[in-house]
């Protein structure tokens, strides 16, 4: 993954977050139990951090895992606008996949969920199949891995996105442009989030659903502000806020009571054309 200039990684992340709790190197690795020199090159972004690994270290520092893979750029880079060095949602992605989740990715791109076997993750990350259960206890909580890191930088972009704005409408729009954005620096990990949600079982299934329904009903909310302003609003929040998410290829986004609404793009096309 290629870094923006002055955007931290996460490994210096990691850093930042365990000398502001007063952690050390070597307690930190005690605490999630990895040697003292594992824990340096996940710092030093020697190796890649799996999102279960993630989010082990987040609690183990007293943080939010978000907060590890989004972060403001230390520095803006020379002859960056003003405003641009403020808006750390529009910079690249901050997202690393390890070994494992990375090939299990392209296969499940390649095969769909369900085509996909672990002999043929471990083919592409060149392991063993036991060295894939080493990192991954199934395929499907790698699955819920690839769920929960896209999640966790979305929801952080979002809420940073919406802050960003100074009222209801340029809220929305910079809501839109943050979800767009990552959907372009992501299209592959898009794709499978958009097509593979049918394939997460119980429980992890509602916690996802509900985890992206927060980014929903921020958008929504900001949405029904903006509508409100107009006399004759063309459409509802839910429409709306339905309508654009599919545009922006993250219609997993979208609730289930609302995902399957056919008429969202016809609606969509009568208020944009209307007289």
């Amino acid at each position: 993954m290629t870094q923006s200039p002055g955007t931290p990684t996460v490994g210096v992340a990691i850093r930042r977050a365990r000398q502001a709790a007063g952690i050390t190197l070597r307690d930190l690795a005690g605490s999630i139990q990895v040697s003292a020199g594992t824990m340096s090159a996940i710092e030093n972004d020697k190796v890649g951090v799996s999102i279960a690994r993630l989010s082990q270290i987040a609690s183990a520092l007293g943080t939010e895992t978000a907060h590890l893979v989004m972060q403001p750029p230390s520095r803006a880079p020379a002859g960056s606008a003003p405003q641009e060095r403020s808006r750390p949602w529009r910079a690249s992605s901050t997202i690393r996949l390890d070994n494992v989740t990375a090939a299990a990715v392209t296969v499940f791109h390649e095969a769909g969920y369900h085509g996909a076997t672990m002999r043929a993750i471990a083919a592409t990350a060149q392991l063993s199949v036991a060295g894939v259960y080493h990192h991954h206890r199934s395929k499907h909580s790698i699955l819920v891995s690839v769920y929960d890191l896209l999640l966790d930088e979305l929801q952080a972009r979002v809420a940073a996105a919406a802050a960003d704005g100074t009222s209801p409408h340029d809220r929305v729009v910079n809501i839109v442009e943050a979800v767009s954005v990552f959907r372009d620096q992501h299209p592959e990990l898009s794709s499978v989030a958009d097509s593979e949600l049918r394939s997460l079982d119980e429980p992890e299934s509602s916690r996802i659903t509900a985890r992206s329904r927060t980014i929903y009903d921020t958008l929504r909310v900001h949405a029904d502000e903006a509508l409100n302003t107009s006399a004759a609003a063309p459409m509802s929040a839910d429409e709306f806020s339905a309508a654009v998410l599919r545009l922006a290829g993250v219609s997993w986004l979208i609730p289930p009571g609302i995902r399957g609404r056919s008429a969202l793009p016809v609606t969509l096309a009568q208020a944009v054309l209307r007289p």
